[in-house]
């Protein structure tokens, strides 16, 4: 059973800022019990609720059990749910209160493939979540608060979370909104293991859930600590005292180049979820996806986290996603971690992604209401955001003769924010635009990031050693409907131009299997046995590829 926190802790009129205690307990079942005791508002109703919707999730709710609350002196207090995600309590006007409730073991659907699962997980020995679906707050997110974290009943596991690791108590000033951006990880040795490094100003810390990963701990450790180093120095900001990745299997064991990766830029954390056995030895076939990941991840400590921009969920998110994009490989680059052929297949990808997106032209506010909806959506800030730094990057180095660049600015608007100065809304940021390259410029960004234009991609860059070009690309894509035909027995789907058409396959045709095999230095390739129609099988291998398409491209001058 879940107990109540003796005494209601921090009981007093709450102070500026006001305090907030978070205990989770080990409760029997397999459980953990969550107590949360904060400020009511004044008018002596208050809402706590979860981020539905977060992360592309709905239905968080359902891995919360009973609330319950009560007042500083015992009392219990009315709970009302007000959605499947939000809970109202009445109480005395500004008084303390405190919630609790549980995270227990849920049945829930799979997620479609290609999604992490941000959801809670309780096990026996295990406990994973993130605070958007597991910490019941209120919603103002803007609200700073003292905060304090307490574990109870996790006794010989290993435990961390974004406010540091080990079970002892920790403290933060934190924002609401950063607050339900911490992560939490325990398990029993060995389910889960924690390993930590020092670094000037403090420490970073890999939680790895045991699984046959296929490399080791400090592997993947050298890649974190290579990729905080050159971040730090970039702003040469080593203020953090703590930050925690986190390793979480996700969607079984990589094959050749079908492999899942992905993850998550928290408070003080990356969340980092893929699939067992990626090769991440130097110049091994995953190493240069997992640094890139963890480039941009990390440099959300400072374009998303430090480094605000003022404007609705999603409508910034060309400057925080797309400028991260593009920090990312950049300074990967700079660190030597990149080599100039990466570097370069890493922005001409991001080229032909933007170039092959359908919704390429959708305005900013498509932006903010299907972000999580459509994956073409979801892309388009990504990819928006990078060419658009690309293409400012350009112009205040032609502006200031190659004395400047999109760094400077950068480091500016850090340092504007660290000394206490309120965000940015977008239309400031233009005129920022403005002020370092030129109004036409910046007119030019307004109306690509607002209505859709076309970015003004630079026709050359890197002082005129690449060129903006044209050339012929294919995609990885089935080329056919391999679900349908399998279930019908009859090839179905089949897109003209695809290296499936190119190798004979039609609609219609008798199909008996398909098979994925390994991709050699290419594509992955698919077998295909087809019924002929004296029985006998046809075999056709061949390189899953989409139709050609022409896309835009730089290389080097005169090459």
């Amino acid at each position: 059973m879940l107990t109540w926190i003796a005494g209601l802790v921090c009981l007093s009129a709450p102070a500026q800022p006001a305090h907030v205690t978070v205990v989770l307990e080990r409760v029997p079942g397999p459980a953990v019990g969550i107590r949360i005791v904060l400020p009511g508002d004044e008018d002596g109703h208050t809402s706590v609720s979860l981020a539905d919707g977060w992360g592309g999730i709905e239905g968080a709710g359902r891995e919360i059990g009973a609330v319950g609350a009560r007042d500083q002196r015992g009392t219990a207090l009315d709970v009302t749910p007000e959605a499947d995600h939000r809970w109202s309590v009445l109480h005395a006007p500004g008084e303390m209160i405190e919630v609790a409730y549980e995270l227990t073991p849920h049945d829930r659907e799979e997620l479609p493939a290609g999604h992490n699962d941000y959801r809670p997980l309780v096990r026996d020995g295990l406990f994973h979540a993130i605070g958007n679906h597991a910490l019941l707050l209120p919603e103002d997110g803007d609200a700073e608060v003292l905060c304090a974290l307490r574990w109870q009943g996790f006794e010989g596991w290993t435990l961390a979370s974004s406010l540091g690791p080990g079970a002892a108590p920790a403290h933060a000033l934190l924002s609401i909104d950063d607050l339900r951006s911490c992560f939490f990880i325990g398990g029993e040795p060995p389910r889960v293991r924690l390993a930590k490094r020092d670094l000037p100003g403090g420490a970073v810390g890999l939680a790895v859930i045991d699984a046959d990963w296929g490399f080791t701990d400090d592997r993947l450790m050298d890649l974190v600590m290579d990729v905080v180093r050159v971040e730090r120095d970039f702003f040469a900001d080593h203020t953090d005292p703590w930050f925690l990745v986190a390793l979480t299997p996700n969607g079984g064991r990589a094959s050749g180049q079908s492999f899942s990766l992905g993850g998550t830029g928290l408070t003080d954390c990356f969340a980092l979820y893929c699939n067992t056995g990626l090769d991440l030895a130097p110049g091994g076939a995953h190493t240069e996806h997992v640094l890139r990941l963890l480039a941009h991840e990390y440099f959300h400590t400072w374009n998303g986290r430090k480094l605000r921009i003022d404007a609705p969920e999603g409508a910034a998110y060309w400057f925080s996603e797309g400028f991260t994009d593009f920090y990312a490989r950049r300074l990967l680059r700079q660190a030597g971690l990149f080599a100039d052929e990466g570097y370069l297949g890493s922005l001409n990808r991001s080229l032909a992604d933007f170039d092959g997106n359908p919704l390429r032209h959708a305005p900013n506010e498509r932006i903010v209401a299907d972000f999580w909806n459509d994956a073409h959506v979801g892309a388009l800030p990504y990819r928006r955001g990078d060419l658009l730094a690309l293409a400012i990057d350009e112009a205040i180095a032609a502006k200031s003769g190659g004395a400047e660049s999109l760094d400077d600015l950068m480091r500016e608007l850090h340092a504007r924010a660290a000394s206490g100065a309120p965000p940015l809304t977008p239309e400031q940021l233009f005129d920022r635009f403005a002020e370092e390259t030129s109004p036409e410029a910046a007119a030019a960004i307004r109306a690509c990031v607002i209505h859709g234009a076309e970015p003004p991609v630079p026709e050359t860059i890197e002082g005129g050693s690449l060129v903006l070009t044209t050339g012929r690309m294919r995609e990885g894509a089935d080329g056919f409907d391999v679900t349908a035909s399998l279930e019908s027995g009859v090839v179905c789907g089949v897109v003209e131009g695809s290296g499936a058409f190119d190798a004979g396959l039609r609609d219609g045709q008798r199909v008996s299997s398909v098979e994925r095999l390994p991709p050699v230095a290419g594509p992955s390739r698919l077998k295909v046995r087809l019924v002929q129609d004296d029985s006998a099988l046809r075999t056709l291998v061949f390189e899953a590829v989409s139709p050609p398409r022409t896309v835009r491209r730089y290389v080097p001058a005169g090459g």
